[in-house]
């Protein structure tokens, strides 16, 4: 029921924890585990699992459906949802709910694009003159 496509390719170095819950009749076994990343022959590394905790188990004591007319009211969409289902162009909702839109915009040419300008790499009023023209200058504004 809450199964997703399987991943062809998983970052290893990115996972740090893994959440098992296993069913079994009517028993629900929770389980958690911390990965290591061991040494192997190969480029991929060997996966070892610790558990770490919390470990429970879970038993399914009672089991009673709803009412007919109380699962019907349960599973109504509200009217408002079910008008609002239909987005306009370039909008979907996402697994949350929240309704997302795609901006298709023309090719940008980098050349011509505006940036930031900083102080501290615009060039002085005379940098064409030398250092020693500065320091000449400089000691001829002396006074005695």
């Amino acid at each position: 029921m809450f199964q997703h496509a399987p991943s062809e390719k998983l970052n290893l170095t990115g996972l740090e924890h893994v959440v098992v819950l296993t069913a079994k009749g009517e028993k629900v076994a929770f389980r958690h585990y911390g990965i290591l990343l061991k040494k192997s022959g190969s480029k991929v590394p060997r996966v070892v699992l610790e558990e770490l905790g919390p470990r429970f188990d879970l038993e399914l004591r009672r089991n009673r459906s709803a009412a007919p007319d109380v699962a019907r009211e349960a599973a109504r969409v509200p009217k408002q949802q079910a008008a609002s289902a239909k987005l306009g162009k370039n909008l979907e909702r996402n697994a949350m709910g929240d309704t997302v839109g795609r901006v298709h915009m023309q090719a940008q040419s980098l050349d011509q694009l505006q940036t930031r300008k900083v102080k501290g790499l615009k060039r002085s009023r005379d940098a064409g003159e030398g250092d020693a023209a500065k320091r000449a200058r400089g000691a001829g504004d002396e006074s005695p």
